[in-house]
């Protein structure tokens, strides 16, 4: 895949730098933003890693990062990726997991649900504004909701629910990794954001005139 070059179009001469899917994960844009995003890290991962491990949550923070930049470089593939945030929403989506594979353990399921529920719709909401990678978030979420089912541990609560919770494991996986395949051929085959017309609300909404119109997602720096 190309990346944008002084005139604003695709050098394919410097393309294939695969690992500018990885690097956002560790780059921030200061000390305030690295800041947020570890005491976010420290008031989920905690809670995920003393029940599944480190090398689980790692897994997942991975995937689930990876997953987001590589949503987010196919549908704004001129906005500038920094943090970790696509990661986070894969965390956030391990603890919706956990509270539904646990749900006859879980007092007061249904009010924890709700909890959860106005955090991830109040985060998803922050991302519409500008300068916010929502569609990170999205791929972020999606990708940590299959990594959960796959790598969490479980209980069961009877023979029916076992199955259940295996079916959901093993049909996880081809998604998961069918879900990453074509991502990747889409980006780098298809190099084309302008497929799905109405996806970059998903991005930004303009709450008023000229909100979304910014720099980073502009391919033309002639056009203000």
């Amino acid at each position: 895949g190309g990346i944008p070059s002084a005139n604003g179009l695709p050098d394919q001469s410097k393309g294939n730098q695969w690992w500018r899917f990885l690097l956002p994960l560790i780059f921030h844009m200061g000390i305030i933003h690295l800041l947020i995003v570890m005491m976010i890290q420290l008031y989920i991962g905690i809670k995920i890693e003393r029940t599944a491990g480190w090398l689980r949550v790692g897994l997942i923070y991975i995937i689930s990062g990876i997953g987001g930049n590589l949503l987010s470089a196919i549908f704004v593939p001129y906005e500038v990726q920094f943090g970790a945030s696509g990661a986070l929403f894969g965390l956030l989506a391990v603890i919706i997991v956990e509270l539904i594979q646990s749900w006859q353990v879980v007092d007061r399921a249904w009010w924890e649900l709700v909890k959860i529920a106005v955090v991830t719709v109040v985060m998803f909401g922050l991302g519409t504004l500008p300068y916010v990678d929502n569609v990170a978030h999205i791929g972020g979420f999606v990708n940590g909701i299959l990594a959960a089912l796959i790598f969490i541990p479980y209980i069961t609560f009877g023979k029916f629910d076992a199955w259940r919770k295996r079916i959901l494991l093993i049909i996880s996986i081809p998604i998961l990794i069918v879900l990453f395949l074509i991502q990747f051929l889409v980006f780098y085959l298809v190099q084309n954001s302008e497929f799905c017309d109405g996806c970059k609300f998903f991005d930004c909404i303009p709450y008023r005139d000229g909100l979304c119109e910014n720099d980073f997602t502009n391919p033309d720096p002639d056009v203000a």
